[in-house]
């Protein structure tokens, strides 16, 4: 599984842009546009523990793990998401999937370069980016949410963090296990990649 570079925000000085006539409003705005792919409801996506530790599935670190480039928040990403990771809000209830926000994936997650040489990184705005393992992702992002549904501690800490209250007993913990089952249901390994690719489809 690929390793990248330690994690970076847009204004880390060891982040270098090259002069492909991009503003920075030009590059936050790529990285993390919607282009309508919906695969996990965001909230549950925020608060989502990998499935072996406590670990937060969308950290710098997990995101590196499997090859996407972290980037810190901005305008365009408020929460600090890596680089080819965006929010998608579904208007109307489109089959199964009801309206709400989701975390969906970008062009940017497999069209974003970045050498990494001596601690510093190189950006290629639009380049192809060889690194990122999405099968493999995906694969951890389903067993993420088996195991906050079979695990008490796992589930308890994600349900407190989704509710933004102390504890996630009665009405709560049951509003966060619905949602919970009902993003595995819809969201097995090979419909989240093709959920995922037909944002570059269109």
């Amino acid at each position: 599984m690929p390793t990248s570079a330690a994690a970076q925000t847009a204004s880390d000085q060891s982040v270098i842009y090259l002069n492909q006539a991009w503003s920075q409003d030009d590059r936050e705005w790529y990285y993390h546009f919607s282009q309508g792919s919906a695969v996990l409801s965001y909230d549950i996506f925020l608060n989502l523990e990998v499935a072996n530790s406590q670990e937060l599935f969308r950290s710098d670190a997990n995101s590196i793990r499997y090859g996407l480039i972290p980037e810190g928040p901005n305008g365009f990403n408020p929460d600090g998401l890596p680089i080819g990771i965006s929010k998608t809000t579904v208007a109307a209830p489109i089959g199964e999937w009801p309206a709400g926000d989701y975390a969906g994936m970008t062009c940017a997650a497999c069209h974003e370069g970045q050498l990494n040489y001596e601690g510093k990184h190189i950006r290629i705005e639009g380049g192809l980016g060889n690194t990122f393992e999405i099968q493999a992702y995906f694969q951890a992002l389903n067993a993420a949410l088996q195991a906050t549904l079979t695990d008490t501690a796992k589930f308890d800490a994600g349900g407190t963090r989704w509710s933004h209250k102390p504890g996630s007993q009665g009405q709560v913990a049951r509003a966060f296990r619905a949602r919970s089952r009902n993003d595995i249901r819809i969201c097995d390994t090979n419909r989240c990649i093709a959920l995922a690719l037909g944002a570059r489809a269109n």
